[in-house]
């Protein structure tokens, strides 16, 4: 899951089935980037590709009527936080600027794809 919710994410690498997030210097380039999208509100520079995610892609592209729930399962900062690490094996979690970064991404994500879904509960 951790891979899905990556795209966009700065600094961040797949190598093979592993999941990367550099810190240090190369966080803090792609950082000053990633702020400018989130401060925008383009929800599209947060979206999850279809190759990573078919069947949110699916669902996304359903044309289905207003429902009272839709159920998905989303990861938090914290655990994406301390499970994801740099080439080091250090969490992201405790690097500030990539602790800041996620948090803001994995918010800008779910805020976005909700908006898809008008008249549903929301938690």
């Amino acid at each position: 899951m951790y891979v899905q919710f990556a795209s966009g994410l700065p600094a961040a690498t797949v190598d093979g089935e592993k999941l990367y997030v550099e810190s240090g210097d190369r966080m803090i380039a792609e950082a000053e980037r990633f702020y400018e999208r989130f401060l925008t509100d383009d929800a599209a520079a947060f979206s999850i590709p279809a190759e990573r995610a078919a069947g949110l892609d699916a669902l996304l592209g359903a044309d289905c009527g207003p429902c009272l729930a839709v159920k998905g399962q989303v990861t938090g900062p914290v655990s994406f936080g301390l499970m994801v690490t740099d080439r080091e094996k250090k969490p992201i979690f405790y690097d500030p600027v990539g602790r800041d970064v996620l948090v803001k991404h994995l918010l800008r994500w779910r805020s976005g794809r909700s908006q898809r879904f008008p008249g549903c509960l929301r938690t």
